[in-house]
């Protein structure tokens, strides 16, 4: 997290609960709104199409429990790539009568793959932006524009690739977009957004719901529920308000730089860290333009034991399936990069 986080928080959220402790709900809400219109500014969609969620996993499960259910089309396509926790909540939802079907991960890139795999009985796409595993990109607006032709809907999962890799709502036109603060962002645990399509709200009732989901939260009438007319229908109860600060606080530092910037110098310090890799192997592919910010470099030995002993040289990076994941962002050093190389050299080579 960027050091305003810790100056946001005093500010946005404890000075108004100190100074008017009867009306710090009004501070305290508008700090969410702030939220939804920095994930706004950096989507370059309408704040009012974004609604907070306090993980992917939840945001999921509002999406496809709030679509109508055609038993005909039942079936929930994702790839054996998407990260876990989506794979549960798919698995869960086969008690209302969803059944996922899995792209095996050797299609997960192949956008022909994808439109192959979209048979009669798929009624929902899941993508993922950039793998968790192994940082490659899956081809969005190509399996997006497939599945629009045939009246699939798309949901896409930008955790991974949200303020490292340029994003653009319009240009996507996928029917939902959900992701999180916790990667490239900055913004900690606790402050998921989920985006939707405006001309796919109307079809949408959520079965997740609360006072906040309400077109008017403070009308208090227990027999008369009218959903928002925005995305704001996916609430829920009352909401968390400190991680969306923390996380305002992020997306304002990355907005700073510019997300095309970032990228821009993540890529110089992939490339450097590719050109002095000898003896290790870079999991997937080696072109940059393919991945989102993310090297996996294949281990020998357990993944976790080559963090363990990565740290101990001070190297931290995180551990996958296939390999430690290394992730250089704005504030990384292409000096950094050059001692990360000595320590992958000296635990990873063969």
């Amino acid at each position: 997290m960027p050091r305003a986080a810790e100056e946001a928080v005093l500010q946005v959220y404890f000075d108004p609960w100190r100074e008017n402790p009867a009306d710090a709900w009004t501070a305290w809400l508008a700090a969410v709104e702030g939220f939804r219109k920095a994930l706004a500014r950096l989507f370059n969609h309408a704040p009012q199409w974004f609604c907070p969620q306090p993980n992917v996993s939840a945001a999921l499960s509002k999406v496809i429990h709030a679509l109508p259910l055609d038993p005909r089309r039942s079936a929930v396509l994702l790839p054996e790539t998407s990260f876990p926790s989506l794979g549960f909540v798919v698995d869960a939802a086969k008690r209302t009568g969803l059944q996922p079907k899995f792209l095996s991960s050797q299609n997960a890139l192949d956008a022909q793959a994808w439109s192959d795999a979209m048979t009669p009985e798929v009624g929902v796409i899941l993508l993922t932006h950039v793998q968790s595993e192994d940082g490659c990109q899956q081809p969005v607006a190509d399996v997006v524009r497939h599945a629009h032709s045939r009246g699939i809907v798309s949901v896409v999962d930008v955790a991974q690739s949200a303020g490292i890799v340029p994003i653009d709502l319009v240009e996507w036109q996928a029917d939902f977009v959900i992701g999180s603060s916790v990667k490239w962002l900055c913004g900690g645990p606790g402050a998921a957004f989920l985006w939707v399509r405006p001309e796919r709200l109307a079809s949408c009732v959520p079965l997740d719901t609360g006072w906040f989901s309400h077109a008017a939260p403070f009308e208090s009438d227990i027999r008369s529920f009218r959903p928002a007319d925005d995305a704001r229908r996916f609430w829920g109860g009352t909401p968390s308000v400190l991680p969306y600060v923390v996380a305002t606080a992020g997306i304002q530092s990355i907005e700073a730089f510019g997300v095309a910037a970032i990228q821009a110098h993540n890529r110089q310090l992939c490339a450097r860290l590719m050109e002095g890799l000898e003896g290790v192997a870079v999991v997937g592919s080696r072109n940059l333009s393919d991945r989102g910010g993310t090297l996996v470099l294949a281990t020998k030995m357990p993944s976790p034991e080559a963090v363990a002993r990565l740290r101990a040289f001070g190297i931290h990076v995180d551990a996958r399936t296939k390999g430690v994941r290394v992730s250089p962002h704005i504030y990384s050093s292409a000096d950094e990069v050059d001692v990360a190389l000595w320590a992958f050299r000296e635990v990873l080579a063969v």
